[in-house]
Protein backbone atom coordinates (compact mmCIF):
# COMPACT_ATOMS: atom_id res chain seq x y z
CA UNK A 1 0.00 0.00 0.00
CA UNK A 2 1.15 3.37 -0.82
CA UNK A 3 1.95 6.11 1.50
CA UNK A 4 -1.33 8.31 -0.35
CA UNK A 5 -3.15 5.19 0.34
CA UNK A 6 -2.59 4.69 4.16
CA UNK A 7 -3.26 8.54 4.77
CA UNK A 8 -6.68 7.92 3.11
CA UNK A 9 -7.30 5.24 4.90
CA UNK A 10 -6.21 6.63 7.96
CA UNK A 11 -8.10 10.26 7.08
CA UNK A 12 -11.19 7.50 7.12
CA UNK A 13 -11.11 5.85 9.60
CA UNK A 14 -9.83 8.71 11.81
CA UNK A 15 -13.19 10.80 10.80
CA UNK A 16 -15.82 7.86 11.59
CA UNK A 17 -14.18 7.62 14.97
CA UNK A 18 -14.47 11.41 15.30
CA UNK A 19 -18.46 11.76 13.71
CA UNK A 20 -19.24 8.82 16.54
CA UNK A 21 -17.44 11.10 19.53
CA UNK A 22 -19.39 14.10 18.69
CA UNK A 23 -22.39 12.16 18.26
CA UNK A 24 -21.48 10.81 21.85
CA UNK A 25 -21.14 13.68 23.22
CA UNK A 26 -24.28 15.03 22.05
CA UNK A 27 -26.10 12.69 24.08
CA UNK A 28 -24.54 13.60 27.36
CA UNK A 29 -26.20 15.38 30.06
CA UNK A 30 -25.08 19.06 31.13
CA UNK A 31 -22.68 19.36 34.16
CA UNK A 32 -24.05 19.28 37.65
CA UNK A 33 -27.45 17.11 36.43
CA UNK A 34 -28.57 14.10 38.68
CA UNK A 35 -28.51 10.78 37.14
CA UNK A 36 -31.56 8.53 37.95
CA UNK A 37 -28.73 6.00 37.52
CA UNK A 38 -27.66 7.13 40.69
CA UNK A 39 -30.19 7.16 42.46
CA UNK A 40 -30.99 3.66 41.40
CA UNK A 41 -27.94 1.93 42.38
CA UNK A 42 -27.76 4.04 45.84
CA UNK A 43 -31.39 2.51 46.51
CA UNK A 44 -30.21 -1.26 45.00
CA UNK A 45 -26.85 -1.27 46.69
CA UNK A 46 -28.37 -0.21 50.14
CA UNK A 47 -31.82 -1.71 50.50
CA UNK A 48 -32.00 -4.57 48.31
CA UNK A 49 -28.26 -6.02 48.78
CA UNK A 50 -28.11 -5.20 52.76
CA UNK A 51 -25.00 -3.40 52.48
CA UNK A 52 -23.63 -1.59 55.08
CA UNK A 53 -22.86 1.89 52.69
CA UNK A 54 -23.44 2.66 49.14
CA UNK A 55 -20.01 2.70 48.28
CA UNK A 56 -19.43 -0.85 49.77
CA UNK A 57 -22.40 -2.05 48.10
CA UNK A 58 -21.92 -0.72 44.81
CA UNK A 59 -17.69 -1.87 44.30
CA UNK A 60 -18.67 -5.39 45.84
CA UNK A 61 -21.91 -6.29 44.39
CA UNK A 62 -22.85 -4.36 41.59
CA UNK A 63 -19.57 -4.18 39.66
CA UNK A 64 -18.41 -7.59 40.61
CA UNK A 65 -19.32 -8.28 37.17
CA UNK A 66 -17.18 -5.62 35.82
CA UNK A 67 -13.93 -6.56 37.62
CA UNK A 68 -14.40 -10.44 37.17
CA UNK A 69 -14.63 -9.70 33.21
CA UNK A 70 -11.55 -7.62 33.90
CA UNK A 71 -9.79 -10.46 35.21
CA UNK A 72 -10.92 -12.55 32.89
CA UNK A 73 -9.10 -10.84 30.48
CA UNK A 74 -6.09 -10.24 32.18
CA UNK A 75 -5.91 -14.10 32.53
CA UNK A 76 -7.05 -14.22 29.08
CA UNK A 77 -3.59 -11.95 27.85
CA UNK A 78 -1.03 -13.73 30.18
CA UNK A 79 -2.26 -17.03 29.00
CA UNK A 80 -1.81 -15.73 25.19
CA UNK A 81 1.43 -14.15 26.37
CA UNK A 82 2.40 -17.69 27.81
CA UNK A 83 1.40 -19.53 24.68
CA UNK A 84 3.32 -17.34 22.30
CA UNK A 85 6.68 -16.65 23.94
CA UNK A 86 7.04 -20.60 24.60
CA UNK A 87 9.95 -22.68 23.81
CA UNK A 88 9.67 -25.05 21.02
CA UNK A 89 11.43 -27.90 20.61
CA UNK A 90 13.69 -26.98 17.23
CA UNK A 91 14.73 -23.56 19.50
CA UNK A 92 18.19 -23.32 21.10
CA UNK A 93 19.94 -20.61 23.76
CA UNK A 94 22.79 -19.01 22.23
CA UNK A 95 25.76 -17.63 24.22
CA UNK A 96 25.96 -14.61 25.48
CA UNK A 97 29.38 -13.73 23.85
CA UNK A 98 27.37 -14.55 20.64
CA UNK A 99 24.49 -12.07 20.62
CA UNK A 100 26.65 -9.36 22.31
CA UNK A 101 29.13 -8.87 19.35
CA UNK A 102 26.08 -8.28 16.81
CA UNK A 103 25.19 -4.95 18.86
CA UNK A 104 27.01 -1.62 18.39
CA UNK A 105 28.38 0.21 21.69
CA UNK A 106 25.89 2.58 22.73
CA UNK A 107 26.24 6.37 21.85
CA UNK A 108 27.58 8.30 24.70
CA UNK A 109 24.70 10.28 27.22
CA UNK A 110 24.75 14.06 26.60
CA UNK A 111 25.59 16.65 28.52
CA UNK A 112 22.26 18.39 28.44
CA UNK A 113 19.81 15.06 28.78
CA UNK A 114 22.50 14.13 31.68
CA UNK A 115 21.59 17.41 33.34
CA UNK A 116 17.91 17.08 33.25
CA UNK A 117 18.09 13.91 34.03
CA UNK A 118 20.08 14.64 37.35
CA UNK A 119 17.63 17.82 37.58
CA UNK A 120 14.46 15.53 37.59
CA UNK A 121 15.69 13.02 40.21
CA UNK A 122 14.64 15.43 43.25
CA UNK A 123 11.45 16.35 41.96
CA UNK A 124 10.76 12.30 40.97
CA UNK A 125 11.77 11.06 44.93
CA UNK A 126 8.86 13.64 46.25
CA UNK A 127 6.44 12.87 43.55
CA UNK A 128 6.81 8.98 44.50
CA UNK A 129 7.42 9.88 48.49
CA UNK A 130 3.96 12.00 48.65
CA UNK A 131 1.99 9.02 46.87
CA UNK A 132 3.49 6.24 49.13
CA UNK A 133 2.52 8.38 52.43
CA UNK A 134 -0.94 8.79 50.66
CA UNK A 135 -1.48 5.88 49.26
CA UNK A 136 -4.59 5.10 51.92
CA UNK A 137 -6.38 7.58 50.04
CA UNK A 138 -5.74 6.64 46.39
CA UNK A 139 -8.24 4.01 44.63
CA UNK A 140 -4.92 1.96 44.12
CA UNK A 141 -3.11 2.62 47.01
CA UNK A 142 0.65 2.93 48.02
CA UNK A 143 1.12 0.91 44.77
CA UNK A 144 1.13 4.19 42.99
CA UNK A 145 4.39 5.34 44.27
CA UNK A 146 6.73 2.91 42.78
CA UNK A 147 6.07 4.24 39.50
CA UNK A 148 8.31 7.81 39.93
CA UNK A 149 10.98 5.58 42.04
CA UNK A 150 11.02 3.56 38.57
CA UNK A 151 11.68 6.67 36.83
CA UNK A 152 13.96 8.06 39.14
CA UNK A 153 16.02 4.84 38.31
CA UNK A 154 15.93 5.74 35.07
CA UNK A 155 17.14 9.44 35.88
CA UNK A 156 19.91 8.46 38.01
CA UNK A 157 21.38 6.12 34.92
CA UNK A 158 21.02 8.54 32.40
CA UNK A 159 22.86 10.89 34.45
CA UNK A 160 26.05 8.60 34.53
CA UNK A 161 28.83 9.50 32.72
CA UNK A 162 29.19 5.80 32.34
CA UNK A 163 26.87 3.37 31.32
CA UNK A 164 24.90 0.71 33.52
CA UNK A 165 26.48 -2.90 34.21
CA UNK A 166 24.90 -4.36 30.85
CA UNK A 167 26.05 -1.82 28.38
CA UNK A 168 28.96 -1.33 30.17
CA UNK A 169 30.33 -4.60 29.60
CA UNK A 170 29.45 -4.69 26.13
CA UNK A 171 31.26 -1.19 25.27
CA UNK A 172 34.34 -2.81 27.29
CA UNK A 173 33.81 -5.98 25.09
CA UNK A 174 33.92 -4.09 22.43
CA UNK A 175 36.74 -2.03 22.65
CA UNK A 176 35.12 1.15 24.16
CA UNK A 177 34.69 2.94 27.15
Amino acid sequence: MTRHGRLALFAMGAAGLAALLVWNFQGLPAMGDASAYGDLLTYLSVAERRAQNAVSGMNFDIRATNTLFEELILVAATTGVTVLLRRLADEYEQPVETWESQWPAPPPVSEPVRAVALGVIGPIVVVGLALIAHGHLTPGGGVSGRRPHRRRRAARRLGRPDPPAPLGRLCASRGGG
